[in-house]
């Protein structure tokens, strides 16, 4: 399980992207600036290949993977939303649901499974 990076991190992911000109993102202080708790991620599994520290990273200014969603769950994962409710993420992105095969080395796609995560993540 790893946990959001926007979520009351002690240093930014990235300060260039959460103050100064627009576009920005926030960074979740408080259980009140998350504006839609429903539909803002908390915690997920993280894929084995791409864990390094508790933080996943989900940059909504970048087209590119970070970190890797894990597939334990017959090519999806479980997330835990900040209201309090979960759900089971089926992933279809070839960069996630690689099998015997290094996904560092796999091609990321600006697919629609990473918009996904991106319109969760921070906004």
């Amino acid at each position: 399980m790893s946990m959001n990076c926007w979520m009351n991190p002690i240093n930014a992911w990235n300060p260039d992207h959460t103050t100064g000109p627009l576009p920005y993102y926030r960074n979740f202080r408080t259980y009140s600036s998350i504006l839609t708790p429903s539909e803002t991620w908390v915690t997920l599994d993280e894929n084995p290949t791409s864990i390094n520290d508790g933080w996943f990273v989900c940059d909504p200014a970048i087209a590119t993977w970070v970190d890797i969603p894990a597939t334990y769950h017959n090519g999806a994962n479980g997330m835990a939303y900040s209201d309090g409710h979960s759900e089971i993420k089926r992933w279809r992105d070839p960069a996630i649901t690689v099998k015997n095969a290094d996904i560092r080395a796999s091609p990321r796609d600006k697919g629609a499974d990473l918009k996904w995560l991106k319109d969760r993540s921070s906004y």
